[in-house]
């Protein structure tokens, strides 16, 4: 029977990979690590309409990858996902996750560490649930910007305004030299930083 079910869910997802239309949205979406055409297409339909997200957290809250806590009366208590979620969402994102960890190469790695990370290089069994979900919110994450913006998955991101990768240093600014004098000792603590022509006393 198993053989059987196997074999039915296999035509049924080549038929659906002959028939899915790939959009400009679709395409968007597949260049996330572990989105296939299948998850793409479910994700798209589940979410319907991102403009009804405010922010990424509103719509990690509404697929459930939002981790709330049983805290009370100075008792620390264990982090659980809400059961008031959409749940083919979520089923969603979790099966991305696997996904994830049958990519090869550096397309995906970030989230790759991510996840042996959390689960302690896969020697804790225990906490590899929540690896799962913590990856899945990421996915959750992606899937907003990428939406949103309209631009297809970097594995290196552009740098944020105002830091120092994005900052540009004018052509005619002085450029910034170790030097040293003759009678100054090489070692990295007695150095003196000087400006090209200027050297300082």
């Amino acid at each position: 029977m198993l053989d059987m079910l196997t074999r039915l869910i296999g035509e049924v997802e080549q038929w659906m990979k002959e028939n899915l239309e790939e959009d400009q949205l679709v395409r968007l979406l597949m260049s996330i690590p572990g989105i296939g055409l299948i998850l793409a297409h479910v994700i798209r339909a589940e979410i319907g309409e991102i403009e009804r997200f405010p922010t990424f957290r509103h719509l990690a809250s509404y697929d459930g990858l939002a981790p709330m806590s049983n805290d009370t009366a100075g008792r620390e208590g264990p982090r659980h996902c809400s059961m008031a979620c959409n749940h083919v969402l979520r089923w969603a994102f979790i099966e991305a996750v696997h996904g994830v960890q049958l990519t090869k190469g550096p397309h995906g790695l970030r989230l790759r560490w991510l996840y042996a990370r959390l689960c302690g290089q896969g020697r804790q069994k225990g906490r590899k649930s929540s690896a799962k979900v913590a990856v899945a919110h990421e996915l959750s994450k992606l899937v907003y910007v990428v939406w949103t913006k309209r631009v297809p998955y970097t594995d290196t991101p552009p740098p944020r305004p105002g830091s120092r990768k994005g900052r540009r240093q004018p052509k005619d600014s002085p450029t910034v030299k170790t030097t040293l004098r003759s009678d100054q000792p090489r070692h990295p603590m007695v150095r003196r930083r000087a400006t090209v022509g200027q050297t300082r006393v």
